[in-house]
C-alpha cells in the first residue's frame, strides 16, 4: 500500500483545515470507473492522505469542498501509476519477472546483496536474495579450452 497525500491551495496548508474532500473522477486509462479510497485529514494540518495500492494507471479529480475555496484551490488533479510500486513489491524468482519498477529496483538490490553459490561438479552457479530463501538466477558455467561462457 502507498499513501498519497494532497493539499489545496497554495501556501500554508492550515489556511485549508477541516475540508472534507472528495473524488469527483476516479477512472482507469480505459475511462472506466474505478472505487475510490477515502481522503482523511493528517491530524489538523489541511494536508489530506489516502491509502491505495493501484493495479492500473488511475486518473483522478479531487474536489477539496462545495463552498470557501475558489475554483482554482479547490480541485486537485493527478494520476497514479502502478509501475512505480511500493515497498511490498515482489521481486520475483528465477522463473518469473518482478511485477513493477519497484520490485526491479528491489532485485536488482537483492542481487548485489545477496548469496552466490558456485558448485564447481556441476559447474551451477546460484544467485539468491539476501535470506538465501529466494533463487533468483541459475545459470551454468562451462569452462572450455578456448573460453568460458554462463548460460
Amino acid at each position: 500500500m502507498s499513501v498519497y497525500f494532497l493539499q489545496f491551495g497554495s501556501g500554508d496548508p492550515s489556511a485549508n483545515t477541516g475540508l472534507s474532500p472528495t473524488f469527483t473522477v476516479f477512472k482507469n486509462s480505459a475511462g472506466g470507473n474505478v472505487t475510490p479510497p477515502s481522503i482523511a485529514e493528517v491530524s489538523t494540518t489541511g494536508l489530506y492522505s489516502f491509502t491505495l495500492s493501484p493495479v492500473e494507471a488511475i486518473t483522478f479529480v479531487c474536489s477539496g469542498a462545495t463552498t470557501g475555496l475558489s475554483t482554482t484551490d479547490r480541485f486537485i488533479t493527478g494520476a497514479l501509476d502502478p509501475s512505480i510500486g511500493d515497498t511490498t513489491a515482489l521481486i520475483g524468482n528465477s522463473a518469473s519477472d518482478p511485477t513493477s519498477l519497484f520490485g526491479f529496483l528491489k532485485r536488482l538490490q537483492e542481487l548485489q546483496e545477496g548469496d552466490e553459490n558456485y558448485t564447481k561438479a556441476t559447474g551451477v552457479l546460484i544467485r539468491q536474495d539476501r535470506t538465501g530463501a529466494t533463487t533468483l538466477v541459475s545459470q551454468t558455467i562451462n569452462d572450455s579450452a578456448t573460453e568460458i561462457t554462463k548460460t
